[in-house]
């Protein structure tokens, strides 16, 4: 116990009081800084360009906000653009190679939207995949105003993957339908059983397609593969099989036929295909002479 002078006791307390009310103040003041600068987004302060044309706020604005803002930023434009049905604009932003195989005209790209033409929609989605200046982002489309008969009749929310590929901050190109990038190629090979030409790959966020010229040099029917696991695509570290549907098992003799054959895969870094796996083609003589093809 403090041996304090009665004569003391009154400035003592007083020292006290003061001392509590000061750290009170400082956690109060700390506690505030602390909650406004976790719990709170900070958005950027825009008023600095006052007097600056719109059209260079806007460039500023995509400069200042982190990445993930600017997805959201861009969904939410596209979605707009469809709600509003300004598809003039959103067909000037496809990506060109989307736009020249699937979407040839602006009445193309609104088709493929008439289904969110019974009302306005959001967009949601839980995250995104990133590739250097390309997103993958699998969107739900939400009604906003849904009707009794919207809910009595639901079947369920439309869904689609969006590849966004940012040119530079604020400006980006768009596809649908998860498409990612298209190749052409002139290569060819043989193993004296039959000659492969490679046309061309089509990249998708869910499977790979290849286009392929095959052609039977022999005058007896030759075996392309046993089962779906004799034909794949290598990648890193990992291996894709064909879906067999896309390919017969035995090309006639003397016979050659396009293919379009596919592979699934949830695109990511390591799903870019290095080559094409034939393992197992032979003839009546059950002699396995395999083809590999780079790509």
């Amino acid at each position: 116990m403090l041996n304090i002078p009665k004569e003391n006791i009154k400035a003592f307390v007083t020292i006290v009081c003061g001392l509590a009310i000061l750290v009170g103040i400082t956690m109060f003041i700390d506690v505030n800084f602390i909650h406004k600068s976790v719990f709170h987004e900070v958005e950027p302060d825009l008023t600095q360009y006052g007097n600056v044309a719109e059209t260079k706020v806007e460039e500023n604005k995509y400069n200042l906000v982190s990445e993930e803002r600017r997805v959201l930023y861009y969904t939410d434009e596209i979605m707009d653009m469809i709600n509003n049905k300004e598809f003039d604009k959103l067909y000037g932003m496809l990506d060109e190679t989307y736009r020249n195989i699937y979407c040839k005209s602006v009445e193309e790209l609104e088709e493929y939207f008439a289904r969110f033409s019974d009302g306005e929609y959001a967009l949601a989605y839980d995250e995104y995949y990133k590739e250097k200046d390309m997103f993958l982002i699998k969107v739900n489309f939400e009604k906003i105003n849904l009707t009794r008969d919207d809910i009595i009749n639901s079947k369920g929310k439309p869904v689609d993957i969006f590849c966004i590929k940012e040119i530079a901050k604020g400006k980006y190109t768009v596809s649908f339908n998860g498409f990612i990038s298209k190749k052409t190629y002139t290569k060819e090979t043989s193993n004296g059983l039959v000659n492969i030409k490679l046309k061309e790959m089509t990249l998708k966020a869910d499977s790979t397609e290849i286009l392929l010229y095959v052609e039977n040099l022999t005058d007896e029917d030759i075996t392309l593969y046993d089962n779906r696991m004799d034909i794949y695509l290598s990648h890193s570290g990992n291996y894709k099989y064909v879906n067999p549907n896309t390919i017969p098992k035995v090309i006639p003799a003397k016979v050659g036929i396009v293919y379009r054959i596919t592979f699934m895969n949830i695109y990511n870094k390591d799903s870019a295909p290095k080559s094409l796996i034939f393992d197992r083609i032979y003839g009546s003589d059950e002699k396995i002479k395999p083809i590999n093809i780079k790509l």
